[in-house]
């Protein structure tokens, strides 16, 4: 899979065929009855979580106002198991990639427990670049979209 490799995807059906959608039990590191948690197949850091929703989600782009307790339950389990894997607070990034830049359309959460692999994979995760944002952003976002409607 190439660095962006969404470009190459016809995204008509994305839930025919989605990788995320077949975890296998061994693969998880944890789960509960929203979420699964399991190592990106790609790490780019010393330790590369993928938290997932059980119930299918394209992307960021498909949040809604419902989606705001779930988006909250990732962010703070995603922190709360870099903790356990013994990184500190400077050493964890939590985020998302923006479509069209995600390599798969189900949503995804990136967990890095840092170091970076090597120093130009950071790239891919950084949140001065339109492809990717930080879950606290995505998430006060939404919550300043569900202020406006209140």
């Amino acid at each position: 899979m190439g660095f962006f490799s969404c470009f190459t995807k016809d995204v008509k059906d994305t839930t025919q065929d989605c990788v995320f959608c077949d975890l296998t039990d061994e693969k998880i590191v944890y789960k509960d009855e929203r979420i699964v948690a399991f190592h990106d197949i790609n790490p780019a850091a010393k330790i590369h979580l993928l938290i997932i929703p059980r119930n299918h989600i394209d992307s960021v782009n498909s949040l809604t106002l419902n989606d705001i307790s779930l988006l909250k339950h990732m962010i703070d389990t995603g922190d709360r198991l870099l903790y356990e894997f013994g990184f500190q607070l400077p050493q964890r990034s939590i985020g998302f990639h923006i479509p069209p830049y995600n390599s798969v359309y189900h949503l995804h959460l990136h967990c890095l427990g840092l170091p970076y692999r090597n120093r130009f994979i950071g790239v891919k995760y950084m949140e001065l670049m339109p492809w990717y944002s930080s879950g606290e952003k995505i998430l006060k976002s939404l919550s300043l979209l569900n202020r406006s409607v209140s």
